[in-house]
């Protein structure tokens, strides 16, 4: 109903609901694991003040040394994909849904089921694209 009311105000949709919502699941996933990746290292480092003893220059030069641009880049652009993905599913079903509260209910449990399975698919692709060149 919402949706049908933009359209008779002669607004478009898919520029005004659709595209800044998968714009910012891009935008944000990206975010949210360069943050979830820092706080595993404090966390990390915070075990290892408790039953190790590294100090924090070593400790940090330890994590860093395994770690390679070439790992990063790629695992972080593998993220505006799923950003991509889980926007744009859960704006598809939430466009179709229909029967009310009921309606948009099960149309964010498919979402969230299809966004998993679209997900899962992504990565298994991405990795294997990866590999053949060699990156």
């Amino acid at each position: 109903e919402q949706i049908d009311a933009l359209e008779v105000l002669g607004l478009r949709p898919m520029s005004n609901l659709v595209g800044p919502r998968v714009l910012a699941c891009m935008l944000t996933l990206p975010l949210l694991t360069i943050t979830i990746s820092a706080l595993a290292l404090g966390g990390s480092y915070g075990a290892e003040l408790l039953g190790g003893s590294m100090a924090w220059r070593q400790y940090w030069n330890e994590s860093l040394r395994g770690l390679r641009v070439q790992d990063i880049i790629p695992a972080t652009l593998k993220t505006v994909l799923f950003g991509y993905l889980i926007g744009a599913t859960a704006c598809f079903f939430g466009m179709h849904a229909q029967g009310g509260t009921e309606g948009v209910g099960q149309a964010a449990t498919r979402s969230v089921v299809a966004s998993i399975f679209l997900v899962v698919m992504a990565d298994v692709l991405s990795v294997m694209v990866i590999h053949l060149l060699d990156w």
